[in-house]
């Protein structure tokens, strides 16, 4: 939540440290470790490729549960076409979360009565403000869910060998079952029945089978596959138990990030999208282009979390 100002000085530091390694890195060759540590610097001798210092920037953000569908289906499906596929899914993805949502809320006739008795005596009940926000923190779960599920189904999508990769450009840094951790799920998430139908939804509403791994490999092109099942993953992450698909998605340096709010997830932005494009900068550029353009981000950035519109 810095002033801009702030941001910029914090940036031009970045870049400096990352001139100097580069200038280190381009006067030894071939790679050599850095210092004590196990991270090396400078190109192979035999490698000839002049664009290798090129920025291209990621970004990591706590994003409000009732904002992911937003987060999720805001990139192009422009390019191949299982970015395509994965665009595509993920722009359904928030609709059916909400389908998921009605059919949960839908009460039986022994609910009724019984909320017929207690109406006004409990905010629990469906028509106050707290039970509405908290349908809404329990949408944005199952938006995530339901991105992972159905990319993970999809042959197109299996072409790509790295998992982090499949899911429409976002890679979730927090996991799930912590995030389960942090919200009351209007009365869902506790109730043996409500979490019973949950469960069974998610499935249907996916396309899944129960058994299957939840990011298949595509045969042809042997790529990896999870070896987490469907069924497996939903139960352990409603139940706050572990996200075991984390684990095999990221990279053996990352570890998770929990939210610094109650009602967010911590998401990998792979692509920018919101219209953030760039142009390849190199570290050069700073004070003509990239500084701008990593501002722009960084204001993309604090207005998705904060709550403002993203139109300007």
């Amino acid at each position: 939540n810095l002033e801009i100002s702030a941001f910029e000085g914090i940036a031009r530091g970045w870049i400096s440290t990352l001139t100097a390694l580069k200038n280190l890195a381009l006067n030894s060759p071939p790679a050599q470790k850095l210092y004590n540590s196990s991270y090396c610097i400078g190109l192979p001798s035999h490698q000839q490729y002049d664009g290798w210092d090129r920025i291209a920037t990621q970004v990591t953000v706590g994003v409000p549960l009732g904002k992911v569908g937003k987060v999720i289906s805001a990139f192009s499906g422009d390019g191949p076409l299982s970015k395509y596929r994965a665009t595509e899914l993920a722009k359904k993805a928030p609709k059916k979360a909400h389908e998921v949502i009605d059919k949960l809320t839908q009460p039986t006739n022994y609910e009724k009565i019984i909320a017929f008795f207690k109406r006004g005596n409990d905010e629990s009940l469906e028509g106050s403000t707290t039970h509405a926000k908290e349908l809404e923190k329990l949408e944005g779960l199952i938006t995530l869910m339901i991105n992972y599920l159905t990319a993970g189904n999809d042959n197109d999508i299996a072409k790509k060998s790295s998992l982090k990769m499949r899911p429409a450009n976002v890679f979730y840094k927090s996991k799930l079952s912590a995030v389960v951790g942090n919200i009351q799920g209007a009365g869902i998430l506790n109730k043996r029945n409500k979490l019973s139908k949950l469960k069974k939804l998610l499935v249907e509403e996916s396309g899944r089978k129960k058994n299957d791994p939840l990011f298949k490999s595509n045969p042809e092109y042997r790529t990896k596959r999870s070896d987490v099942t469907v069924n497996t993953w939903i139960t352990e992450v409603l139940q706050g138990n572990d996200d075991k698909i984390f684990d095999e998605m990221k990279n053996p340096d990352t570890a998770q990030i929990l939210p610094d709010a109650q009602d967010e997830v911590v998401i990998e932005l792979r692509a920018l999208g919101f219209d953030l494009k760039h142009e390849n900068f190199s570290l050069e550029d700073l004070d003509s282009g990239l500084l701008d353009y990593m501002k722009k981000v960084y204001a993309a950035n604090k207005k998705l979390k904060y709550g403002s519109t993203l139109d300007d």
